[in-house]
């Protein structure tokens, strides 16, 4: 039985259904546009000149490029809120593992109100001092 869990991201969440949203107007749009480019693109030419296959293709053009960029807003949304669900699952997992080795359930984030959390202090010790890096010397290459 799958555990429902709260959504939380809520505003990147709407954000990313706006992208979706405009992505697939987008699509629809650049759709129509591509029709109506291929339709129209004998009259794009003076009288009495035909319109070939390459004029047609180039009155595509501009709809097929709204067409792909319409899929990427849809996809780029869709990938993001694979990503906040992925980041919710990973916490969720984090506290299951925490609680299954015994350890304390995790702190949770102070409110805003509460004031700034701060460590108490610790004595400094020699190990807390890292010792300097050597490093050999680079050779220099001279100008032959």
């Amino acid at each position: 039985m799958p555990r429902h869990y709260e959504r939380s991201y809520g505003r990147s969440r709407a954000l990313s259904r706006l992208v979706e949203l405009v992505g697939w107007l987008l699509v629809v749009t650049g759709a129509a546009a591509a029709l109506l480019g291929f339709a129209a693109a004998p009259g794009l030419f003076a009288a009495g000149t035909e319109a070939g296959l390459a004029a047609r293709l180039l009155g595509l053009l501009p709809g097929l490029l709204l067409v792909a960029a319409g899929f990427g807003a849809v996809q780029q949304s869709h990938g993001a809120r694979a990503r906040y669900d992925s980041a919710e699952l990973s916490r969720d997992l984090l506290v299951q593992a925490r609680l299954s080795q015994g350890n304390a359930p995790p702190v949770k984030m102070a409110k805003p109100s509460s004031g700034p959390i701060v460590a108490p202090p610790r004595a400094v010790t020699s190990v807390d001092r890292p010792e300097p890096v050597l490093r050999a010397p680079v050779p220099r290459r001279t100008g032959s």
